[in-house]
C-alpha cells in the first residue's frame, strides 16, 4: 500500500508500506 510518510520537517514522502493488519479483537 502507498502512504505518506513524515520524516522531518518539510520531508513528506509517498512510500509503500506495509498493509494495517487487525492484531487485537479491539482493533
Amino acid at each position: 500500500m502507498r502512504a505518506l510518510t513524515y520524516h522531518g520537517a518539510r520531508d513528506v514522502r509517498v512510500e509503500s508500506v506495509p498493509d494495517p493488519v487487525i492484531q487485537e479483537p479491539d482493533d
